[in-house]
């Protein structure tokens, strides 16, 4: 079984995030294994880029300053390396086309692959364009993490169809969305943090901790990891 589709199998995992290099390298890496040891089911890695739109003000103010202490793309394949010595959690990059251009394809996913990243999420690549992407995936043995909404619509049993891992629904009316993906598929789910409200707990398999964990991380504060790890378990506790 796909490793992010076995961390997934129970209801209302809790999928956390952080933004990389926010506070350093060694920082995101004790973050990432604070989250872990909380019981986190798998971390998404946001990479810091100059226009990222598909994030709120908070995760966008992340990102600015992990650029402006020069952290880089390069920088988020150390950071998994690091993880990878202490935690087999699973991994995901949530980046944008632009950086992976930059980067160059083969080079980025082989880095992927060496370093030990397990999905990648690239909002702005647009299903009907993600064919090059996916041969990428494929050949570096990369889960390719679909996002889908409510304007998904007509296309979902086309995402569907290529999806594996899990599905990230996104977007107004979520509830709908998943109802839709379950009559052709019992893919894992995932929601936003903002989102899930939206929808019973039930009906999804992991909830993404994103804002409220880059907020304690913004703070730099001496005990983030603590803070960190005591808001994740007590989550988990609670699910």
């Amino acid at each position: 079984m796909n490793k992010i589709t076995n961390a997934l199998q129970s209801k209302n995992s809790i999928v956390g995030y952080i933004t990389g290099g926010d506070g350093g390298i060694q920082a995101s890496v004790n973050h990432i294994l604070a989250l872990s040891e909380a019981g986190a089911s798998m971390v998404i890695i946001g990479v810091p880029f100059s226009d990222p739109v598909a994030e709120g003000p908070v995760i966008q103010k992340a990102s600015m300053r992990a650029l402006d202490s020069g952290i880089t793309t390069k920088d988020m394949f150390v950071i998994v390396n690091e993880v990878r010595k202490q935690s087999k959690i699973p991994l995901i990059l949530q980046t944008y086309a632009n950086p992976v251009y930059i980067y160059g394809y083969d080079a980025f996913f082989k880095q992927c692959q060496e370093s030990g990243v397990d999905g990648l999420i690239i909002p702005d690549i647009p299903f009907e364009e993600c064919d090059e992407i996916s041969l990428y995936c494929k050949q570096y043995d990369v889960t390719q993490i679909f996002m889908v909404s409510s304007s998904s619509d007509k296309r979902i049993t086309d995402i569907v169809s290529k999806a594996s891992g899990c599905l990230y629904v996104v977007g107004h009316d979520i509830s709908s969305t998943i109802q839709q993906v379950r009559e052709v598929s019992e893919i894992p789910v995932i929601i936003g943090y903002n989102d899930q409200n939206q929808v019973s707990s039930n009906h999804v398999n992991g909830i993404v901790i994103d804002t409220p964990i880059v907020e304690i991380c913004e703070k730099h504060e001496k005990d983030m990891d603590k803070q960190i790890f005591a808001y994740i378990q007590k989550r988990v506790v609670s699910k």
